[in-house]
């Protein structure tokens, strides 16, 4: 409505703006007797709270009925064509949302006590620090600040009030002065929205005279005389026409999925709040609501099969409940679970997923046939392992002759034992000809089998020696004990060699039946010194340090005299020892300890005795205390023919009481001296 107005002004109006909004619109120029009782006036908005101007003077209004209609633009009887005044008698807002809503489902943590607004809804939060829903406003409330308020106006509009420019909040619950127009203007309403002006109404403008329809005055001073009475028809004036009434006054209404308020007496309803492009308005709360499923279509509500709500904000229970039949609910339909839910598993090579529901799975892997299987571990897991074998290939599994899987994740277990005669290469028995990965003699020379198909020359033996099987899968190359067709001492005897260089093919002299020993000079004698190597090469050692060689013994001999040819810087103390090989370790039988020598050249351990038996490997040499030394040695090719057997190597290493015999080292013996006799 525009302008400013005198008594022609509906009071139907003005009453309920005056419900609503606490008292009509009063232009700012008025300037009523102060010390009278009887105030003069133009317009409604002339007068004071609860009064409407009538024939010129200000009278006490009476409302009968209840709550008012929404006055949400204009001062109570001030008439135009503005949408946003709620016209109309005062009293039938108030209708409910039918009663106190349903409790809300469990909230988020609050302050115990607190309440505030969910849409249209009150929540106050529990002793417990959850949050439900207290009651649902009317469609004539709004919720704010955690209660139901009457509308008060159209959220984000304009109107004027007691001669002023209000604002409605963005809730509908309040207003605040925007303006305040001067002494010589007037509030006026106009294309939805107010403002201060120098007329009383809009020249031409349709206006409403309480239930009279009129159009404003040329000059804008007032309404027109005459009009028509719209109460004849049984319609209501809105903005100066007569209106058949569309809606309840001062109530929202759903229209095109948004909230309205009905206003201008319920001949028009105003955008009250824009639902998002996800939400919908729902009739029955006047609310928006979030739209969550498609409207008739089938789906689920826990395990029962739903059907979505015709305003697609909820599901109504159409269905069976698909626990009954111990199945799942999916997608509107009872389904049979195929799968563990959230399990992998094998199928067709590759890895699954099953889904959260346990009705479907999908690809989660590939396993490259050629490289990978699936395999399963635990219970509900699978993952793509690496194959055992090319799926298909024929393979050995151990030495059986069979077939790889067609996955490749193992061994096809009808296969074919190949037995202790034969070997399995490449899926098929063959003929062994040696032990796999063992040393051996073959043509007088050492060879290697690899698989135990084929071997080849590890070493070959030359002409001056032989090739040894030893007691393990080793075999070595071992210079013969004499040389063919020449005289020689063997087993303690004095002969000529045999063409084998390892026997005598004659035997001149016994020495065992003249209680003598067989010496170098191949000639029985009391005694035989024997000298080991050469002094060729010299090696400095560390103090502490054990140097020795090692002797296969070929006849029994009473060790009696030790002598080692080293230089020394200073006087060191000397321990001579003899170690026995026991089943590989080197293991200290005698020793006997000489100090403070300083001489160079052979170190001599002084008298002793120790029993060497034919038939074992000793190793004998002496270690150094007091500082560092240095031995003579004698480097590849060395002679290994003594009176009592053969020189097998040495071995030079920090002292202890027993030794790893696998040390021995063949490049080289150190220069000792040994004298020995019969036992």
């Amino acid at each position: 409505m525009n302008g400013k107005q005198g008594a022609w002004v509906s009071s139907r109006v003005c009453l309920a703006l005056l419900l609503l909004l606490g008292g009509c619109g009063r232009s700012s120029a008025s300037s009523p007797d102060s010390g009278s009782d009887v105030r003069s006036c133009v317009l409604d908005a002339d007068c004071n709270r609860l009064e409407v101007c009538d024939a010129g003077v200000c009278t006490e209004l009476t409302a009968t009925g209840g709550t008012g209609d929404i006055g949400a633009g204009g001062a109570a009887g001030t008439a135009g064509t503005a949408g946003t005044t709620v016209g109309g008698s005062a009293g039938n807002a108030g209708s409910g949302l039918g009663g106190t809503a349903g409790a809300a489902g469990g909230a988020t943590s609050c302050m115990p006590g607190s309440r505030s607004c969910d849409g249209s809804s009150v929540r106050v939060c529990a002793d417990d620090g959850t949050s439900r829903i207290e009651t649902t406003c009317s469609l004539s409330q709004v919720c704010s600040n955690g209660d139901c308020h009457a509308i008060a106006c159209v959220p984000g509009s304009s109107f004027c009030k007691d001669g002023q420019v209000m604002t409605c909040s963005d809730d509908g619950a309040s207003s605040s002065v925007s303006k305040k127009c001067g002494a010589a203007q007037f509030c006026l309403e106009q294309d939805g929205g107010a403002d201060c002006g120098d007329t009383v109404c809009t020249p031409g403008a349709g206006l409403c005279v309480n239930s009279v329809a009129t159009p404003c005055k040329a000059d804008g001073s007032g309404p027109e005389a005459g009009g028509q009475d719209c109460t004849t028809k049984n319609l209501i004036c809105d903005a100066g026409k007569c209106s058949d009434p569309t809606c309840t006054p001062g109530q929202k209404l759903c229209q095109h999925d948004d909230v309205y308020l009905c206003v201008g007496g319920g001949a028009d309803a105003v955008l009250f709040t824009s639902c998002n492009a996800n939400e919908v308005c729902d009739p029955e709360q006047v609310a928006c609501r979030n739209r969550i499923c498609d409207p008739g279509k089938l789906g689920c509500d826990s395990s029962r099969v739903a059907t979505c709500n015709e305003l697609g904000t909820g599901w109504d229970q159409s269905g069976q409940d698909c626990a009954g039949s111990s199945q799942i609910c999916l997608n509107g339909a009872c389904q049979s679970p195929t799968c563990v839910a959230n399990s992998s598993f094998c199928k067709d090579g590759n890895v699954y997923l099953c889904d959260s529901t346990g009705v479907s799975a999908t690809l989660s892997q590939t396993c490259s046939s050629y490289y990978y299987h699936c395999a399963v571990y635990g219970t509900n897991s699978a993952y793509c392992a690496y194959n055992a074998c090319t799926p298909g290939a024929a393979v050995c599994s151990g030495n059986v002759a069979t077939k790889c899987n067609a996955d490749g994740s193992g061994y096809d277990a009808n296969g074919t034992d190949c037995g202790t005669d034969q070997l399995c290469s490449a899926g098929a028995c063959h003929a062994k000809v040696c032990t796999p990965y063992s040393y051996f003699c073959k043509d007088g020379d050492v060879n290697y089998c690899q698989d135990g198909l084929s071997s080849y020359v590890l070493q070959d033996c030359g002409a001056d020696a032989r090739c040894v099987k030893g007691a393990t899968n080793a075999a070595s190359c071992v210079p013969y004990d004499c040389s063919p067709g020449l005289k020689a001492c063997l087993g303690n005897q004095v002969g000529t060699c045999a063409d084998d260089g390892t026997s005598l093919s004659t035997v001149k002299q016994d020495c065992n039946t003249t209680g003598q020993v067989c010496t170098n000079a191949s000639a029985c004698g009391d005694s035989a010194v024997d000298t080991l190597g050469a002094a060729e090469e010299l090696q400095s050692l560390a103090s502490d340090y054990f140097f020795g060689d090692v002797i296969d013994v070929e006849s029994n001999r009473d060790l009696r005299l030790i002598e080692a040819n080293m230089v020394l810087a200073a006087t060191r103390d000397l321990r001579f020892v003899v170690y026995e090989n026991v089943t590989g370790t080197f293991i200290a039988r005698f020793d006997q300890g000489v100090k403070d020598v300083s001489n160079n050249g052979y170190a001599s351990s002084g008298a002793m005795s120790y029993t060497l038996k034919a038939g074992r490997r000793y190793l004998i040499g002496v270690a150094v205390t007091g500082g560092g030394f240095v031995p003579y040695y004698d480097a590849l090719p060395w002679q290994p023919d003594a009176s009592l057997g053969r020189v097998a190597g040495s071995l030079a290493t920090a002292y202890a009481t027993s030794f790893y015999a696998g040390y021995t080292s063949s490049d080289r013996i150190y220069d000792l001296r040994i004298t020995s006799q019969l036992p």
